[in-house]
C-alpha cells in the first residue's frame, strides 16, 4: 500500500473514490523553501481560498523532514507532529522508505487519523483548486485554467505533454497554442526540476547541464515577456493563469538560492573574529549584490512586480527566505 494522491472530481484513472469539496474540512500542509509547495499555496490565496482550506507551514528543514517550529512552538498545534515525516509515519498505509514530501491536503474530519493525507501532488491540487472548488472561490478569482477543464482530460494532456522532450525554443510555439499543460511541462522540464538537479545534485556534470537548461529557459522568458509586454503584465498577456503561478513559485525559489549564494560569499570574506559582526557585516554586503534575475530586465520586473503583492509572497515568506 502506499499513501494515496485523490482528486476532487470524478477520475477513472486513479480508481480512487473522489473527495468532496467541503469548506473547513481540509489543511493544506506546505514547507516554505518548496516551490512546489508555493505553487498550491499561492493559488489558495489567489482564489480567495483561505477560510475553506487551513494551512500548516513548514518554516525550516531538518533531519526528519521539514519542521513545524515557531516562537510559541516546536510542533504543529493542529496536527500535533513535530514534522511533516512525523505525519507521513502516522498514516496507516505509508510504508517505510516511501516519499514524505509536500505539499499534502489533509482531511481533519477522518475519524480514524488526526491529519489523513488524501492528496499530495501538487500539480493536481493546483489544478482541482481551480476548477473543483469554483463554487467556494471568491467572487473575484481568477480562471487561472480555461471555461471547463475537467481533470481527466488534463490528466490525457499531461500523459501527452509528458512524452515529449521539450526545447527552450519551443515557447513560441507552445504560447500561441495558450495550453496551460503544456506550457506547465516546458517550464518543469526545461527550468523547475533542472534547478532542482543545481540544487542538490553531486553529479557536476549533471549540475552544469542543468544549469544550461535553466539559462536558456530564463532566457526563452525573457524573450517571451519582452515580446508580450505591451499586451498585459502576465505571462499571456492581459489575464493571469495557472503559467504565471508555476513560473513565479520557482522565481522566488532561485531568488532565495541567490540570496544565500551572496551571503555565504560576503560571509567567508568578512574581516575580523567575531562571529555577530562577521555575519552583521556578510547581510550587509548581500544587499549590495545584484538582483537575482537582473541578467534578464523584463524578467525581473514580471518578479518584482508579483513579489510586492502578498497574495503572491507574504511578508511572513520573504522573512523566513531572507528575500
Amino acid at each position: 500500500m502506499t499513501v494515496p494522491n485523490r482528486r476532487f472530481a470524478a477520475h477513472a484513472a486513479t480508481g480512487l473514490e473522489e473527495i468532496p469539496v467541503v469548506a473547513g474540512r481540509y489543511r493544506l500542509v506546505t514547507y516554505v523553501g518548496c516551490p512546489w509547495c508555493r505553487r498550491v499555496a499561492i493559488a489558495r490565496r489567489l482564489l480567495g481560498l483561505e477560510d475553506a482550506i487551513s494551512l500548516s507551514m513548514a518554516p525550516k528543514a531538518g533531519p526528519d523532514g521539514f519542521e513545524f517550529t515557531s516562537e510559541k512552538w516546536d510542533f504543529d498545534p493542529d496536527l500535533q507532529v513535530r514534522t511533516t515525516r512525523e505525519l507521513y509515519r502516522r498514516q496507516p498505509d505509508w510504508q517505510p522508505g516511501e516519499s514524505t514530501s509536500v505539499p499534502v491536503l489533509v482531511d481533519e474530519a477522518d475519524p480514524s487519523v488526526r491529519g489523513r493525507i488524501v492528496a499530495r501532488e501538487s500539480g493536481d491540487l493546483l489544478f482541482d483548486l481551480a476548477t473543483a472548488w469554483r463554487d467556494l472561490q471568491a467572487e473575484d478569482a481568477p480562471q487561472l485554467y480555461p471555461e471547463g477543464a475537467n481533470a481527466e482530460d488534463e490528466d490525457r494532456a499531461v500523459a501527452d505533454a509528458r512524452s515529449r522532450d521539450y526545447q527552450a525554443s519551443d515557447l513560441p510555439e507552445l504560447a500561441e497554442k495558450a495550453s496551460q499543460t503544456e506550457l506547465g511541462m516546458w517550464f518543469d522540464q526545461l527550468l523547475a526540476r533542472p534547478f532542482g538537479t543545481v540544487l542538490h545534485s553531486d553529479d557536476e556534470e549533471a549540475k552544469r547541464e542543468a544549469q544550461g537548461k535553466v539559462v536558456a529557459a530564463l532566457n526563452a522568458l525573457e524573450q517571451h515577456l519582452a515580446e508580450v509586454s505591451e499586451q498585459g503584465p502576465w505571462l499571456l498577456g492581459e489575464k493571469v493563469s495557472a503559467w504565471d503561478v508555476r513560473v513565479f513559485a520557482h522565481l522566488v525559489s532561485l531568488a532565495a538560492w541567490h540570496s544565500r549564494e551572496a551571503y555565504s560569499q560576503a560571509l567567508a570574506k568578512a574581516p575580523g573574529e567575531d562571529e555577530g559582526a562577521r555575519k552583521a557585516w556578510a547581510k550587509q554586503q548581500a544587499a549590495k549584490a545584484p538582483a537575482p534575475l537582473s541578467d534578464w530586465p523584463h524578467l525581473n520586473n514580471y518578479y518584482q512586480g508579483l513579489a510586492a503583492d502578498p497574495r503572491w509572497l507574504t511578508d511572513e515568506e520573504k522573512q523566513l527566505l531572507h528575500l
